[in-house]
């Protein structure tokens, strides 16, 4: 075997080996969400308006924007929903809308982009109380 064909093979080698360990430490990251717990809501500390929250862990990004009016969760649109095949994932709006709370049920087959949805509204609300 040549010189150049071993250092071609361990580069590949390297590169496979790399690739692998990345798509599991991403792959513990997105694991990591479900353990994710979010405090109970308090509306009467919150300000009426129109606030952004963001949340992102690769690969997902979220951004949603939320209005509050009277102390209730009046609206909630998702104005960016990066992901793989979590779209189904966005019916939560509806959920905490209804529910005027962040203690609904994540979307089965959509569990990491749900909870990065409820991470989304969470920080617009830190926003509403600030």
């Amino acid at each position: 075997m040549s010189h150049k064909l071993k250092i071609i093979l361990i580069v590949i080698l390297l590169l496979g080996l790399g690739g692998f360990l990345s798509f599991q430490k991403l792959n513990n990251d997105l694991e990591h969400l479900k353990d994710d717990q979010f405090e109970p809501l308090n509306p009467s500390q919150w300000t009426d308006g129109v606030y952004l929250g963001e949340a992102s862990q690769l690969p997902i990004k979220v951004i949603v924007e939320l209005n509050i009016q009277d102390q209730r969760i009046t609206k909630l649109t998702l104005l960016e929903h990066q992901t793989g095949e979590g779209q189904s994932a966005e019916a939560i709006l509806d959920h905490v809308l209804n529910a005027q709370s962040l203690a609904v049920d994540v979307i089965t087959g959509a569990t990491y982009s749900s909870v990065l949805i409820l991470k989304a509204i969470e920080n617009a609300l830190e926003k509403a109380v600030e």
